[in-house]
């Protein structure tokens, strides 16, 4: 989206536009709505061009950190403490992508297919750049529970037992740490607690952090609930005697995997409270229902040139993931 802005406003008009996207997209009214669903943290999906001055086709060395960087993450991270929530900072997407998919900003191969990230030394330095500058910023902050440092990263192994992955996260662990920054630290395992080190790994700065794992379940599956009962039975056998947390899943499957049944979320989430295990749900809400999502939507205002860009209409509570996730939160 903003490389359509910038190319048809310029970027400071873009900015502008995006600012308005932002504050439309999440109101009032939607912090509300996670409040009463009985849930008390929001996951915050932020990549590197959010926080930066990117430019298409600028080189990582180039990207920085500006004076107006935190400007509408600090007014998310506001309205969130004005309604009683926390939020995760999560980085979603690295220069040159760490995963090669869409969702982490910069689709593209690279040589292995994954993302430029992982054979490009200058942007995973700047991803610990921008991590330093996050937690410096964010440091004394109450409202902010800790800092996702990287999302699905997919090293030349494909996961991250990767070694460059696990020698990213000790860097990027110690970056943020450097500014005495005393937050939450979630380390991502793909797919399973066996591609993660033991906390030990991190020497002096292994306090203070939480493993966290993914699921939807795929064709190697049988159902949803085998392809969730495995990632919780790994997880319980893995003994790293860290805090664990749910940071995304819902019942949809992906390629190819089996339908979801009836009853499928519920279990997840019981089982997830019985092992004492925090969750966040991807995600908040969706266009037009599906399994994706506790609220849905009709429809989102496309146009750039209009006040009401990124506004939403015709949102009401997605069913049943709605009602099973007000459930499950008030028994966790």
């Amino acid at each position: 989206m903003k490389d359509a802005l910038d190319e048809k406003y310029g970027p400071k008009e873009a900015k502008k536009k995006l600012n308005t996207y932002a504050d439309n997209r999440w109101t009032d009214e939607d912090f509300q709505n996670v409040k009463d669903i009985g849930m008390n943290t929001i996951r915050l999906p932020l990549n590197y061009i959010n926080l930066t001055n990117y430019k298409k086709g600028m080189n990582p060395d180039d990207v920085k950190i500006t004076s107006h960087s935190f400007d509408e993450v600090d007014k998310f991270i506001q309205k969130a403490k004005a309604h009683g929530l926390y939020v995760i900072i999560d980085f979603h997407g690295a220069p040159n992508s760490q995963n090669g998919t869409e969702h982490s900003a910069d689709k593209n191969g690279g040589s292995t297919g994954l993302g430029h990230f992982w054979d490009d030394n200058n942007a995973q330095g700047k991803a610990k750049e921008i991590l330093y500058n996050v937690a410096n910023h964010y440091k004394n902050e109450n409202a902010v529970a800790g800092y996702d440092i990287l999302n699905e990263p997919k090293g030349v192994n494909k996961g991250t037992s990767d070694k460059q992955v696990k020698n990213f996260y000790k860097e990027a662990v110690k970056s943020i740490r450097d500014t005495g920054d005393k937050h939450i630290i979630f380390l991502e395992a793909v797919w399973n607690p066996s591609n993660l080190e033991d906390p030990s790994f991190y020497n002096d700065t292994a306090h203070n952090l939480v493993y966290e794992y993914h699921n939807y379940a795929t064709s190697q599956d049988s159902s949803v609930k085998h392809s969730f009962n495995e990632k919780f039975n790994n997880i319980e056998n893995s003994n790293y005697n860290v805090p664990s947390y749910l940071g995304e899943f819902n019942t949809q499957s992906m390629e190819g995997g089996p339908s979801a049944k009836d009853g499928d979320l519920k279990y997840i989430l019981d089982r997830a409270n019985k092992d004492n295990m925090s969750w966040t749900f991807w995600n908040y809400d969706v266009q037009g229902g599906g399994k994706w999502g506790a609220y849905k939507y009709d429809h989102i205002n496309e146009n750039p040139d209009s006040p009401d860009f990124g506004k939403k209409s015709g949102q009401q509570p997605n069913n049943p993931n709605y009602d099973t996730l007000k459930n499950g939160a008030s028994s966790n």
